[in-house]
């Protein structure tokens, strides 16, 4: 994404709330075992007005996106079928602030 990995978007009104996805990047995560595992990540950060929005609220939203998307990375392509074979997505981490 023009390789901006992640940014807060600005709330303007009549908006409550704003969620920013940063471009994907390979990383490598160690399992448990000790091996090391390519992923892609991608970092989500959601902005909310406090006046509207329960913080605890935003947080869960955010959990909840965060276990979609984990769960289901290739939902984020089946739209294109070429991009989802040459993007060969099948683990994502998310990076939730």
């Amino acid at each position: 994404m023009y390789g901006v990995r992640e940014f807060s978007s600005i709330i303007s009104p009549p908006q409550v709330a704003s969620l920013a996805v940063g471009g994907a990047q390979s990383r490598v995560r160690l399992l448990p075992c000790g091996d090391l595992e390519p992923v892609t990540t991608l970092t989500l950060t959601l902005s909310a007005d406090v006046r509207f929005v329960d913080e605890v609220v935003a947080a869960r939203f955010l959990h909840h996106v965060r276990n979609y998307l984990e769960s289901n990375p290739q939902s984020l392509l089946e739209d294109d079928p070429l991009l989802a074979a040459e993007a060969g997505c099948r683990d994502l981490s998310v990076l939730a602030f």
